[in-house]
Parts: C-alpha cells; sequence; structure tokens
C-alpha cells in the first residue's frame, strides 16, 4: 500500500509487528493501521485510551506552535 510519507509506513510496521496480519492486511490507509494500533496497545494493558488521548493532545499543541517545516518537539508545557 502507498503512503505519502515515511512515518506513515512506520505506522503500518509496528501494526504488523502487534497485530495479526488479517487485521493489518485490510486496512486502506494509515488512519486505519493507527486506529488499529491504538486499540491493541490499550487492549494488551500497555496504556491506557486516556494516556493515548493526552499524548494526542500534546502532540497536537506542540504542533501547533511549531513553525511549518521545523521539527515538532515536545515540552512539557505540551501536557498541561
Amino acid at each position: 500500500m502507498p503512503f505519502d510519507e515515511p512515518w506513515q509506513a512506520e505506522v503500518q510496521a509496528l501494526a504488523v509487528l502487534l497485530l495479526d496480519w488479517p487485521d493489518v492486511s485490510g486496512k486502506t490507509d494509515y488512519l486505519e493501521l493507527l486506529d488499529a494500533l491504538e486499540r491493541a496497545v490499550v487492549e494488551r494493558g500497555l496504556t491506557s485510551a486516556d494516556e493515548l488521548t493526552g499524548l494526542r493532545a500534546a502532540w497536537d499543541r506542540a504542533a501547533h506552535r511549531t513553525p511549518h517545516g521545523e521539527p515538532i518537539e515536545l515540552t512539557d508545557a505540551d501536557f498541561a
């Protein structure tokens, strides 16, 4: 499956490692793969849905304050 960005292929690779191949092979884009990955890590007790929500919010805050083309870096303030 073609991806627009290298990190999207990395999401697929992680999904293949954590999920059964049939769960991954039917996914059509990286968002579906990411959703499957998030469900898998919560079901396996590796993290909680609340923790994932907090991490997603922190990344969103960091992304919005980062100038286009610059690397996104998380700070303690992003988790507040």
